[in-house]
C-alpha cells in the first residue's frame, strides 16, 4: 500500500485484518487457548481467497437477564474497559448520565439532523499539489512510537476494531522493526495526501455512536480508523505547542493543561468581584463542532499550520461516510468528530472571532465561551 497508495484490494486486507485476526473470540471453554486461535486465524488468511470476518462476542452477564436492557448494556460495556485495564473509562461509564439511543429511524433522522449540508457560498479549497508552500510533514519512528499512548485509555477503534492497544502490543512484541517502519511510512503516506477521493472516503470515515441526553436529546460520538487516527496524532503532536501558544489567552482548550479548570476558576473570581454595571454570559453553540464551516477551517489551517494542510484536505475534500447500525449518513460540514484534530481546527477557526470581541474578559474553552464587560459592549 505505501508502494501503491491507490491500490483498493490492498486498503481491503488492511482494513480487514482486525475482523479477520484480532476480534475478540468467545469466552470460556477449557480449549480456548488465544494463541492458537490467532495462529488458526493466520494460517487461514493466507489459504483462504476471502478470509471470515469473525464474530465479535460481547461480555455477556447472565444473572442479568432480568434486568432492562440499558442495566445490561451498561454492564456489558463496563466489563469490557474492565477486562482491558481501562478502570477510568469505567468508572466514567458508570457516572454518565447518557445512555446508549436505539438503533432506529427516530434516532438516524435526529442524527442526520446534525450533520448540515456545506454552506452554499462555500469557498473551493487551495489544492496543494505542486504548491511548495504545503510541503508535508514528515515523521520519524520515535513519533509513531509515540503517538498510540496518547489516545484516551478504553478507545475502542474504528470500524474494524483495530485499537491502540493492538498497535502497541504488535510493536512491543516484535522481533524486528519491519513493522515500525512499515507505520512510519504509512503515516508519512497519509501526510502527503497520497490517496484518491474515492479511498479517502473510506478511510476517513467513522462508526457513530448515539447517546440519549437527559433533557431528551441526541449526543453522538464518533470513532475512526486507528491507524488514520495515528497520522492525525503525529500531526497534532507536531504543532499543538506552538498553535496552542498562539490561541492563548483568548483560547484554553487546546494543549493547555488544565484549561478547564483555570477558565472555571478564573470565572469564579470574575463573579465574586464585578464592578458596577458589569455582566457575565456564557455561550454554548448549538452543534458547533458539525456547523463549523470546512473551508474556514481549511483556510485557517493552510495560513497558520500548512505542513499539515495535505492530511486536513484529505479527509475534507471528499464526503465521509459516518456509519450508524446499517446505516450510513454523510459528513459533509463542520469538524469530524473523534478526529484527534478536530478541537485544533474548531479553535482555528473561531479564533478571529474571539480576537474581534472587545469585552473586557472573553475565555473559550473551545466552544465554550464566557465574556465580560460593561453592558452595552457584552451584548
Amino acid at each position: 500500500m505505501v508502494s501503491k497508495p491507490t491500490d483498493k484490494a490492498a486498503w481491503n486486507e488492511l482494513l480487514h485484518f482486525a475482523p479477520v485476526i484480532l476480534a475478540k473470540p468467545k469466552r470460556g471453554g477449557v480449549n480456548r487457548n488465544l494463541s492458537n486461535i490467532i495462529n488458526r486465524r493466520v494460517a487461514s488468511w493466507t489459504s483462504d481467497i476471502q478470509p471470515t470476518v469473525q464474530a465479535h462476542h460481547r461480555p455477556e452477564n447472565t444473572r442479568s437477564a432480568n434486568k432492562s436492557t440499558e442495566d445490561r448494556k451498561l454492564a456489558a460495556a463496563v466489563t469490557k474497559e474492565l477486562e482491558a485495564g481501562y478502570f477510568k473509562a469505567a468508572i466514567r461509564i458508570i457516572c454518565s448520565s447518557d445512555t446508549p439511543a436505539l438503533v432506529n429511524q427516530e434516532t438516524l433522522k435526529a442524527l442526520q439532523s446534525k450533520d448540515p449540508a456545506p454552506a452554499t457560498d462555500r469557498r473551493t479549497p487551495c489544492d496543494p499539489d505542486g504548491n511548495p508552500r504545503f510541503e508535508p510533514l514528515q515523521v520519524t519512528k520515535e513519533d509513531v512510537q509515540k503517538a498510540p499512548c496518547s489516545f484516551p485509555a478504553g478507545y475502542s477503534g474504528g470500524p474494524d476494531g483495530l485499537t491502540p492497544r493492538h498497535i502497541t502490543n504488535l510493536l512491543t512484541g516484535a522481533t524486528d522493526d519491519v513493522l515500525h517502519h512499515a507505520l512510519v511510512d504509512f503515516v508519512n503516506m497519509l501526510l502527503s495526501s497520497a490517496c484518491d477521493n474515492d479511498i479517502n472516503a473510506v478511510i476517513f470515515r467513522g462508526r457513530v455512536i448515539a447517546l440519549s441526553k437527559k433533557d431528551g436529546g441526541i449526543r453522538p460520538t464518533s470513532a475512526g480508523y486507528t491507524l488514520r487516527h495515528l497520522a492525525a496524532k503525529c500531526a497534532k503532536n507536531h504543532v499543538i505547542k506552538r498553535r496552542s501558544e498562539a490561541l492563548q489567552p483568548q483560547q484554553l482548550g487546546v494543549g493547555v493543561p488544565g484549561g478547564a479548570e483555570a477558565a472555571v476558576h478564573a470565572s469564579r473570581r470574575l463573579v465574586g468581584n464585578l464592578p458596577v454595571d458589569h455582566i457575565i454570559v456564557k455561550l454554548d453553540f448549538s452543534n458547533a463542532f458539525n456547523c463549523i464551516r470546512r473551508d474556514v477551517i481549511l483556510d485557517a489551517v493552510a495560513a497558520k499550520t500548512p505542513e499539515i494542510y495535505r492530511l486536513i484536505y484529505s479527509s475534507y475534500s471528499c464526503e465521509p461516510v459516518l456509519v450508524f447500525g446499517n446505516h450510513q449518513i454523510l459528513s459533509r460540514e463542520g469538524a469530524q468528530q473523534g478526529d484527534p484534530l478536530g478541537p485544533l481546527e474548531f479553535c482555528e477557526a473561531i479564533q478571529p472571532l474571539l480576537l474581534s470581541l472587545q469585552s473586557s474578559v472573553k475565555i473559550g474553552f473551545m466552544d465554550d465561551l464566557t465574556l465580560s464587560g460593561d453592558l452595552d459592549t457584552v451584548e
